[in-house]
C-alpha cells in the first residue's frame, strides 16, 4: 500500500497527531500575551524663546523650529506645546521622526563618562507625547 502523506492519517495514529496538535495549542496559547491597551507617555523637554509682535505673543521652539502665538504668554506657550505634540505625532505617523529629528541637529546622547553638555538658559517647555501600546500590534514581543 502506498501511503498519501497528504491524506488523513491512518485511524490508529489520527488520535496521537489530535491530541499532540490539541497539546501544542495550548503550550502556544499559554505563552500568548493576553490583548492588551495601555497608555504610555513620554515627555519632551525642549528650549524656547518668546517675544511680542502688536497684540499678540509668538512663541518659538527653536530647535525643532516651530512657532504659535497667543494673546498672553501663558496662552502663547500653550500652544507652542500643542504644536510640537502635533509635529512631532505627525512625524512619527509618517515614518520621517528620526530622519527630521538628525535634521534639526538632534544627535543621539547617553550619559556615560563623556562630558554633558551645558543646557540652554532659555525657558524649557514640557510637552507629553501620550501613545497607546497594543499588544495585538506589537511585533518587538518573541
Amino acid at each position: 500500500m502506498i501511503y498519501d502523506h497528504k491524506a488523513r492519517p491512518p485511524l490508529l495514529i489520527r488520535p496521537l497527531v489530535d491530541n499532540w496538535h490539541r497539546k501544542a495549542y495550548k503550550e502556544r496559547e499559554r505563552k500568548k500575551v493576553t490583548p492588551m491597551k495601555r497608555m504610555i507617555n513620554f515627555t519632551l523637554s525642549l528650549p524656547y524663546r518668546i517675544h511680542r509682535e502688536g497684540n499678540y505673543f509668538v512663541s518659538w521652539c527653536y530647535p525643532l523650529d516651530v512657532s504659535s502665538q497667543g494673546k498672553t504668554r501663558e496662552e502663547a506657550i500653550k500652544n507652542l506645546g500643542e504644536a510640537i505634540r502635533l509635529f512631532i505625532t505627525s512625524c512619527y505617523e509618517r515614518g520621517t521622526l528620526d530622519r527630521v529629528l538628525k535634521d534639526c541637529g538632534f544627535i543621539a546622547f547617553t550619559e556615560t563618562k563623556s562630558k554633558i553638555p551645558q543646557k540652554s538658559k532659555d525657558p524649557e517647555i514640557s510637552v507629553p507625547l501620550p501613545f497607546i501600546f497594543d499588544t495585538q500590534l506589537a511585533r518587538c514581543q518573541g
